[in-house]
């Protein structure tokens, strides 16, 4: 059997964050209950993606050894994993965390529609949008690999 690389542990890693990520936002304020709900959801579709892509990874690890898959695979997996810290860098600005859960803040519930939730600025729309690109483009990617 060919060596797994880091990416399956990265897979593994952002499978579990993105998990976390969205258990965070179920505990969001109330007057962000719908646009929250939105990205929880996505989040735990990600996570799911990861999960299938992880597991397509260890199943066919020769199919990856080519350096066009190892360098497709990489793309999508930074690309991701940039999504996700930064969604971790605004969590960890208006949140507070208490023990192992993490509080918004006061004033989040009103303030939320003012974040710049993406690197370019982008609203919370466009935050979920990313996300469900990354879950679209995993999902492509598999069926790719399975034909």
């Amino acid at each position: 059997m060919a060596e797994m690389s880091s990416n399956d542990d990265d897979i593994v890693n952002m499978a579990r964050l993105a998990l976390q990520l969205a258990q965070i936002f179920a505990s969001g304020p109330t007057a962000a209950i719908h646009e929250f709900t939105e990205v929880r959801t996505n989040l735990f579709a990600l996570k799911y993606s990861l999960d299938s892509l992880g597991f397509e990874y260890r199943r066919r690890i020769a199919a990856f050894a080519e350096q066009a898959g190892q360098d497709a695979l990489s793309y999508m997996l930074e690309d991701c994993r940039q999504t996700l810290m930064r969604i971790v860098v605004i969590l960890e600005r208006y949140t507070d965390k208490d023990d192992k859960k993490w509080i918004f803040k006061n004033w989040f519930g009103r303030g939320f529609k003012f974040v710049a939730w993406t690197t370019e600025g982008g609203d919370l729309k466009v935050l979920k949008e990313d996300i469900q690109r990354h879950s679209q483009i995993m999902t492509y990617f598999l069926s790719i690999l399975n034909e």
